[in-house]
């Protein structure tokens, strides 16, 4: 009988004792990865820990943290951070944590009356720290202006996500298409290691399959491995990466691989000296004729935080000692994530300065010719850009379109990537051509010979709406549909013949040729 009740008692025990020691041990863990700056993890786990205790402050605060420090729903941090107001006492950085959470949730001008109020709180204080917040929130109050102003001149685009065969629940970002649109290439961060409690970023590629993108797939165990690589651009044609790795070695320099056969790629190679600081060198790009390279870097001889640099190639192949862009270009904030164009003429790259409304914002540049100089770059505008960090845009050869990474409304997770149209270009008209005749394509019969009276209508499938009504040329039974991108339906009726039904889509891509050549045999009634 005693046994029983010490056992009865032993279990009681570990009931009541275990899951606040099981608590602790997650609390311990999720503090780790906070400070640590491993915030995607540090955000799990404190929400665990919420759940069990909604009313905690600690872990309300760190929760808006972890969602303002990370490429979240940053939205997600204002009822939590509005809580530890309400609620608790952690000082006057509420005010500047709770201004940017209703800055990221557009409530511009609360957040401006929070930031205002911060610093309020703050002035004079000698403490580092708090001087940098004090200029982050001095900057937001600008963002603020920044982003209302393109808001109300926003671009007509729409945002189409290319679904679940790439995107995940973690990170995708930094897209990058080859000049002829057949691959897309990206970083990742859906490989989580949990002896580490990290993720680690690696570098993918999918092809185009004509209707879709096909399913990511690492581009290889040369490249990719347990330490983070981040795609920092690529070649025109995508024979050449370049990419960032996080090598215990190397100091966040730039390394490049080379193509190997048809997908694989080559162990990456640092570039040389003149281009690899001891400081950090970033987002890279190269000429049409590889002659030569773009790049960021943070080496304090620039204008603030990194800058972009060009490097002209020498006639050993390496690339010489770099030459600053210039104050036009470069500002005291970060510039990164230069893609020049393929005549040389744009340069589009991502900035924190100039009129960014918030983070980077993408942004271009034109080259003049006559002054030997870049003009004053321009944002690329709302919604392309936003609040969160907006890196970069992957545009097609017509720029009816293009490519990017954003944390959009319905996305799959964290960074999806998303074809964006821009509607304000006109789209390539497709062109479809050929015959009509009745009988089978082995043995046709004109139909003039049998009833030359045909109806020829396409319908918009999208809303079941009348495109267009055709005719063709009797003579000789050719008929021309021109289509812009979408899905349709042709049908064709006349009194001899059955009714012909065929659908038709229309890609937002590059087309080998506009003309598309479709004979279609009409079936005779018996």
């Amino acid at each position: 009988m005693f046994i029983i009740k010490y056992i009865f008692l032993l279990c009681i025990f570990f009931l009541l004792v275990l899951p606040c020691d099981y608590a602790q041990v997650k609390e311990h863990e999720a503090r780790s990865n906070f400070e640590s700056g491993n915030y995607i993890i540090a955000l799990k786990q404190y929400k665990r820990l919420w759940r069990r205790v909604k009313r905690n402050i600690e872990y309300n605060y760190k929760i808006g943290l972890c969602y303002l420090y990370s490429n979240a729903d940053k939205t997600k941090a204002l009822k939590h951070l509005d809580f530890v107001a309400r609620e608790g006492d952690v000082g006057n950085d509420i005010y500047y944590y709770l201004g940017l959470a209703h800055f990221y949730s557009y409530n511009f001008d609360e957040a401006v009356r929070l930031f205002e109020k911060y610093l309020e709180t703050t002035a004079g204080s000698e403490d580092q720290e708090k001087k940098e917040m004090n200029k982050n929130a001095k900057r937001h109050i600008e963002l603020c202006k920044n982003a209302g102003e393109l808001i109300s001149d926003s671009l007509d685009v729409t945002f189409i996500n290319i679904g679940e065969q790439i995107n995940t629940k973690r990170a995708e970002y930094t897209p990058f298409i080859t000049i002829d649109e057949s691959c897309l290439y990206y970083t990742s961060n859906k490989r989580y290691i949990s002896a580490f409690q990290v993720l680690d970023n690696n570098i993918y590629r999918s092809e185009y399959t004509g209707r879709e993108w096909g399913k990511g797939k690492s581009i290889g165990s040369r490249v990719n491995t347990e330490d983070d690589q981040i795609l920092m651009g690529i070649s025109f044609n995508g024979n050449k990466l370049f990419l960032q790795p996080d090598y215990f070695k190397s100091n966040f320099d730039l390394y490049y691989s080379d193509k190997k056969g048809k997908r694989s790629f080559c162990e990456p190679e640092e570039f040389s000296e003149y281009v690899n600081s001891k400081y950090n060198e970033a987002g890279a790009c190269m000429s049409r004729y590889g002659d030569t390279l773009y790049f960021a870097s943070d080496n304090p001889g620039g204008y603030g935080g990194y800058d972009l640099y060009y490097s002209l190639k020498l006639p050993d192949g390496r690339f010489g000692k770099p030459l600053n862009l210039g104050p036009l270009v470069n500002t005291e904030y970060d510039e990164n994530f230069p893609r020049i164009s393929y005549d040389g003429r744009i340069l589009y790259f991502c900035s924190k300065g100039h009129n960014s409304m918030g983070g980077y914002d993408i942004f271009l540049s034109r080259y003049k010719q006559r002054l030997k100089a870049w003009s004053e770059p321009k944002n690329f505008g709302y919604p392309v850009n936003t609040l969160y960090d907006d890196y970069t845009i992957a545009l097609s050869a017509s720029k009816r379109y293009g490519y990017i990474a954003a944390v959009r409304d319905n996305g799959y997770g964290n960074f999806d990537l998303y074809k964006v149209v821009f509607n304000d270009v006109a789209p390539v008209n497709i062109i479809f051509t050929g015959i009509i005749a009745a009988g089978e394509p082995t043995d046709p019969v004109p139909i003039r010979k049998i009833d030359p009276e045909i109806s020829i209508e396409v319908y918009e499938m999208i809303n079941n709406t009348l495109f267009g009504i055709y005719n063709y040329k009797k003579r000789n039974g050719k008929y021309v549909i021109a289509l812009p991108p979408g899905r349709y339906l042709l049908k064709i009726e006349g009194e001899s013949y059955l009714s012909y039904k065929k659908e038709i889509e229309v890609a937002e891509k590059k087309y080998k040729s506009k003309y598309i050549t479709n004979n279609i045999y009409l079936t005779i009634k018996q």
